[in-house]
């Protein structure tokens, strides 16, 4: 699970996409499953996917694990193994997603272990424990998030992001960070569209 973990705490990579600087009331709640345009104190459950896959760009990552794009305004900005960067440039977003074999653990275990990864290099952090998420098939499903402050060369950036984990019997872990500055947080469309990709990804882990 360690190269898995090495992806998702790569926040330092990332500011430049995302670097703005705010003073904006960090989010209570990003939620990816049912989102709104504005953040809400009553998330429901991200972790079990509500879109289904859509047709357009596969990326490969790991295990026979794939994720799908859901239109032109995701790229696949580089590949790591088993592993993708994609960027949505025009709505500010960044995901990173990371399928791993031979491993063996639970979603909520995965879910903690890659939000502290994540939470690295960032101050004034908030947490949002891990929840478990509806089975999907064979493969458990857990989300967290985290909102905090990252200080850089162009100033402070508030940096909002969604931890998603995926574990299948056999030892088959994926994960998916969505990576988003604070204060323009996605709007409705764009999470569900974030969703569709981690509903592709967790319908390849199963039937992988």
């Amino acid at each position: 699970m360690l190269a898995l973990v090495a992806v998702f705490a790569l926040v330092g990579g990332v500011i430049m996409f995302v670097s703005t600087k705010s003073t904006t009331t960090p989010l209570d709640q990003p939620v990816i499953s049912q989102p709104t345009d504005q953040p809400t104190d009553q998330p429901t459950d991200p972790a079990t996917p509500t879109t289904d896959p859509q047709s357009g760009t596969t990326v490969t990552l790991a295990g026979g694990v794939t994720a799908t794009l859901p239109n032109d305004s995701w790229k696949v900005q580089d590949q790591v193994t088993g592993g993708a960067v994609i960027i949505n440039a025009a709505a500010n977003v960044y995901v990173q997603i990371q399928a791993q074999t031979g491993q063996s653990t639970d979603p909520l275990t995965l879910c903690g272990v890659l939000q502290d990864a994540a939470a690295k290099g960032l101050a004034n952090l908030q947490k949002t424990p891990c929840t478990s998420g509806s089975d999907v098939g064979r493969v458990k499903t857990a989300t967290g998030s985290i909102v905090g402050t990252y200080a850089g060369k162009n100033g402070s950036s508030e940096l909002g992001t969604i931890l998603l984990a995926g574990v299948r019997d056999h030892g088959l872990v994926t994960g998916m960070q969505v990576l988003f500055g604070v204060k323009k947080p996605p709007s409705s469309t764009v999470l569900k569209e974030a969703s569709g990709i981690w509903a592709s990804v967790i319908a390849s882990q199963n039937a992988a």
